[in-house]
């Protein structure tokens, strides 16, 4: 197949994902929970059915945080089938609600599904609504594309080699759970990692 058709139906295929993504989560915001979203591997021709590649649910909860009472999101995803298109999807998904990493708290389900929650926030409604309403995403928006965090965080030496590799995510110091990066050498150390390091006893 030739590769820019290849790149052109990838692209298309994240930009639906991007709005059906929206859509689901303006649904959330009305009905406090909106889901299962079947994420379909891209239809590389009319003769190959599609695969089915994740499973995406959203619900909200309410919270308070720092004396202000604030919804909470979560996105629970589920691996139907373990590739790099799984990955893609699963960032798509993410970067379609909230593109900064930092802004995402990650944890296990169990062996293979993870939640993901982040606060709520006007511009996100606003996002979702225009979308569910017009059909159509932000033409300024690009699908798939997370912003790196701002924040290093300290967690095992043993675990972060392979979930870097893998995109897994791991629990910091300070309880955080983040997929740690090749590139956080430039970035602030958190003030919790910091703390917790400087609780260890001596060697």
């Amino acid at each position: 197949m030739d590769v820019d058709l290849r790149i052109a139906r990838l692209d298309a295929w994240k930009a639906q994902l991007h709005l059906s993504v929206l859509v689901l989560l303006a649904n959330c915001l009305d009905e406090e929970a909106a889901g299962p979203l079947i994420v379909l591997s891209p239809k590389p021709n009319t003769a190959t059915e599609t695969e089915p590649l994740a499973e995406v649910s959203l619900t909200t909860t309410t919270v308070e945080e720092e004396g202000e009472v604030v919804r909470e999101l979560i996105v629970e995803i589920v691996p139907l089938k373990h590739t790099k298109l799984t990955e893609r999807a699963i960032a798509t998904t993410l970067a379609a609600i909230e593109p900064d990493t930092h802004s995402w708290t990650t944890a296990p389900l169990n062996a293979s599904a993870m939640s993901h929650s982040v606060l709520t926030t006007e511009e996100m409604y606003q996002r979702a609504f225009n979308a569910r309403e017009s059909g159509s995403s932000d033409p300024h928006e690009l699908p798939g594309v997370l912003r790196v965090g701002t924040i290093a965080h300290y967690t095992a030496a043993t675990s972060v080699t392979q979930a870097t590799i893998e995109g897994a995510a791991v629990e910091a110091m300070c309880g955080h759970w983040f997929v740690p990066m090749h590139d956080h050498d430039q970035l602030d150390i958190c003030g919790g990692c910091s703390d917790a390091r400087n609780r260890l006893p001596e060697e």
